[in-house]
């Protein structure tokens, strides 16, 4: 049985992330455990990704009574790997840690707002790095959303939280990040074998002569 390692060219936040992809069986396997139990998480042309509910959350809200109900919702959704900060500062810290597959964000904070948090991430990631940050917001103004969104906001959540749409927003958006992550590290794969068969030829060439 065929198998590549590979190391992402792009490591988020300066962490490793180990990727493996099984030519044979044709799906990839991230460095975090995917049991077989997960079958109902395949994906289009049968190809697997993690359960999103094994994505790693931070949330970010300096009020306290928010972070607790987040992580209340959040766990008996399922999720599985959550870390929460009501210290803004804490932010970018916390990133190179944990490298999270999900933000969820306040935007009134003092200290530093939520703009500014995010210009903080979007400092840290590589090129081509896909972060998605849920903002956590009872402004619903079309000018603070604008704003968000062009800070780089991936989608809302509006206060007070609902439940089911918590756990909603959060798989979709951890979902699309572990396809960003398999796309890449197959992107690898074929670049290292492109690398290697013209080596091969070139190697080939050279005896012929």
């Amino acid at each position: 049985m065929l198998k590549f390692e590979i190391t992402l060219a792009r490591h988020d936040f300066g962490l490793t992330r180990a990727t493996y992809f099984n030519a044979q069986s044709d799906f990839i396997i991230s460095g975090r455990p995917m049991l077989q139990k997960q079958a109902d998480d395949t994906m289009a042309f049968g190809t697997w990704i993690e359960n999103p509910k094994t994505g790693r959350i931070l949330i970010v809200d300096d009020q306290e009574e928010n972070v607790e109900l987040l992580q209340c919702l959040l766990k008996e959704a399922g999720f599985e790997n959550i870390t929460a900060t009501t210290d803004p500062r804490s932010v970018v810290e916390l990133c190179r840690q944990i490298d999270p597959d999900l933000v969820m964000l306040d935007m009134h904070m003092p200290l530093l707002n939520g703009f500014e948090v995010m210009k903080q991430i979007e400092g840290l990631l590589q090129p081509q790095v896909y972060l998605p940050i849920l903002v956590l917001t009872g402004d619903i103004s079309l000018e603070t959303r604008r704003a968000a969104l062009d800070a780089g906001a991936m989608d809302f959540l509006n206060k007070p939280f609902d439940a089911v749409e918590v756990a909603l927003r959060a798989k979709n958006l951890i979902t699309t990040r572990f396809l960003h992550l398999r796309l890449q590290a197959y992107a690898r794969l074929l670049a290292d074998k492109l690398c290697t068969s013209n080596q091969l030829l070139a190697k080939k060439a050279a005896n012929s002569v």
